[in-house]
């Protein structure tokens, strides 16, 4: 089917404004499965860990400007996670994006 653009509002994902978010924070993980063959999935959990990493783990060539940039973060979930559902959204109980 094709998407109307015009009628559909099409409203983005609040990001988290979190350094890092509260263990136990109920969440949403959301994906297309096998490619999207078998449709949309969407699996709940809670936040088991979350972190900032080391800005060294980004830093290929140990340039010290790199070493300098923002550090990446990091959200661990027990939400159930079928193959292809990686690189999808993952929400927090507001849906606001935290992953």
């Amino acid at each position: 089917p094709k998407f109307d653009s015009e009628a559909t509002k099409i409203v983005p994902l609040e990001l988290s404004s979190e350094e890092v978010e509260e263990v136990g924070t109920p969440c949403f993980a959301i994906g297309f499965p096998s490619g999207g063959v078998v449709g949309s999935a969407m699996t709940s959990g809670i936040v088991c860990a979350s972190a900032l990493g080391s800005p060294f783990l980004n830093n290929k060539n140990n340039n010290t400007e790199d070493q300098n940039s923002s550090q990446t973060r990091f959200v661990v979930t027990d939400a159930a996670m079928a193959g292809g559902m990686s690189g999808g959204p993952l929400v927090n109980d507001k849906g606001v994006l935290i992953g």
